[in-house]
């Protein structure tokens, strides 16, 4: 086959050969103005040679621009990049990186995993600073435009460049440090929890080694985040402890690891709150908290409803043109603010949706018991009781591992209970709600 492709090859000119063998270490479209900047001299000499290239059948206008080409087969560009040596597919890739940047001088972002795929096939000595710069560009945009795995496989190989360079301190360590930890929230994107999770421990290694405390807290923040949601509380509390320690803040030991093991629960919220079990908390003047009126004695803040009902319907909209699984995050703002509000029926329909369309899964759970809560706080305790009882299953259980919407469904329907006066279910909860809090 490359025989039969080389034949039409040969016959044509010097100048020709030499411009498409740089179009093709560009790719299957290229640019005129860009390979007259690499292989020839700008004017009619190379539109003489894409001329002749054309009436060969060897490359064809692209559709997508006026001033660009297309090999009209793959096997062309191919055989074009095998008869040249390496040395020059290596030089002719620094020079398209080169015409690239005098082109876009003014808006390189768009151009960045261009000119970092060009500069890495280039291979040339120095430009180890040059191609992590825009590896790291090209990643940023990657993950702004949620392209997950290839913004993880840009950042892979600016950390791999970094790494390699020998005595790297000073800038080049911090540098080092904050694409280590663009690469773990690119792994996090991509569900890739354990990996990110020790990818995220050799940047707080490095962040460590700089006195970055700044960077130190906020990578410890999103390590006891993830952790949660892996359901790893212990190494959780490790994670938080060594973000404290670093802050200044004196550590705590989190003891021994247990499976079960959970911080300490906070003052009661009933007792808390002024009123005793059984019974909805009411302001001043007769209404209940609950039903949009704020507790002046919680310490709380007043909430922007509306803004709370905008999301919500927002959700709602994106989760059910992109059939997205988040539907039930929608009617649940709905029906938190209806709650809020004083519109029971609303809430009540808003949250009864919600608990049907939330899927199983570590933040399962909430859902019911918002709903739960709702109906204590309507009076209609023995529903709420129902519930509970329904998701009884779901709740933590002693010697295993439990996820942090169990924990969070726990709180919740301890909460509904006690507001609708079930005594003995609480108590029953009572040492599981302990180890809830801290």
């Amino acid at each position: 086959m490359r025989l039969v492709v080389g034949e039409p090859l040969a016959r044509l000119s010097e100048a020709t050969q030499r411009a498409l063998v740089a179009a093709a270490v560009r790719g299957r479209v290229f640019e005129l103005d860009l390979v007259e900047r690499v292989a020839g001299d700008p004017g009619a000499d190379l539109l003489d040679a894409f001329d002749e290239a054309q009436r060969a059948r060897l490359i064809t206008p692209a559709r997508s621009e006026s001033s660009s080409y297309t090999f009209t087969h793959e096997l062309i560009r191919q055989t074009l990049l095998a008869d040249a040596s390496t040395v020059r597919r290596r030089r002719l890739h620094v020079a398209i990186a080169d015409a690239l940047e005098a082109i876009h001088a003014g808006d390189l972002e768009p151009h960045a995993a261009d000119l970092a795929y060009h500069l890495a096939q280039g291979r040339a000595g120095g430009q180890d600073g040059r191609l992590v710069r825009y590896l790291r560009m090209a990643g940023d945009r990657a993950m702004d435009t949620a392209a997950y795995a290839e913004a993880g496989d840009h950042f892979a190989q600016a950390v791999a460049l970094l790494e390699r360079q020998a005595g790297a301190g000073g800038e080049g360590t911090e540098a080092l440090a904050e694409l280590v930890e663009r690469l773990a929230m690119a792994l996090r994107s991509q569900g890739r929890w354990d990996e990110a999770l020790k990818v995220m421990d050799e940047a707080l290694r490095l962040y460590e080694a700089l006195g970055r405390t700044d960077a130190l807290g906020r990578l410890c923040g999103v390590m006891s985040y993830q952790l949660g949601w892996a359901a790893k509380g212990d190494w959780r509390a490790v994670g938080a402890d060594r973000g404290a320690g670093l802050r200044g803040v004196p550590a705590q030991d989190p003891g021994p690891p247990r499976a079960d093991r959970r911080p300490r629960r906070p003052p009661d919220r009933a007792r808390r709150a002024g009123h005793a079990p059984g019974r909805a908390a009411r302001a001043p003047g007769g209404r209940v908290p609950g039903r949009g009126q704020p507790h002046p004695d919680r310490g709380g803040y007043r909430a922007d409803l509306a803004l709370v009902e905008r999301l919500g319907g927002h959700v709602v909209e994106i989760c059910e043109r992109g059939g997205l699984p988040w539907l039930y995050v929608g009617h649940l703002y709905l029906g938190l603010a209806a709650h809020w509000r004083g519109d029971w029926e609303t809430a009540e329909r808003e949250l009864r949706l919600a608990n049907q369309l939330e899927a199983p899964g570590a933040i399962g759970g909430q859902s019911a018991a918002h709903l739960a809560l709702h109906l204590a706080r309507a009076g209609r305790g023995d529903e709420a009781a129902e519930l509970f009882e329904a998701r009884r299953a779901m709740l933590p259980v002693a010697g295993r591992t439990s996820s942090i919407g169990a924990w969070n469904s726990l709180l919740g329907f301890v909460e509904a209970l006690a507001l609708a006066g079930r005594h003995d279910e609480v108590a029953g909860l009572r040492p599981w709600s302990r180890r809830s809090w801290p």
